[in-house]
């Protein structure tokens, strides 16, 4: 009985990002790893404002999160802003607040 004995031999591409020698969170700037600040995130190439209608709060963040509703942001900011009295925002991840429509109110 012949045995016969099957050798595949497979090439893998692999795709290396700029920075990829820092942790996540962080991104090579002039030979050095460095956090992202509080209103980026690490998008897998640099640290990128977090787009309006939503945050970072801290440091090293790979993703932003959405303003509760009654909250807005503008592009890039560590914290949501809460509407002003008068206003409101029904919806997370809003990028301003609403008047009241005639007759109704908002206490903050």
């Amino acid at each position: 009985m012949k045995s016969i004995v099957l050798v595949v031999i497979t090439t893998a591409i692999i795709s290396v990002r700029a920075g990829s020698e820092c942790e996540d969170g962080y991104n090579l700037v002039d030979g050095k790893c460095t956090i992202c600040n509080p209103g980026t995130f690490d998008d897998g190439a640099a640290c990128s404002e977090c787009p309006a209608g939503t945050i970072s709060k801290e440091e090293g963040q790979t993703k932003c999160t959405d303003c509760a509703g009654g909250h807005y942001s503008l592009a890039g900011q560590p914290v949501c802003v809460p509407c002003e009295r008068g206003l409101y925002q029904p919806e997370e991840g809003s990028t301003s607040c609403l008047p009241c429509p005639a007759g109704m109110y908002s206490r903050t």
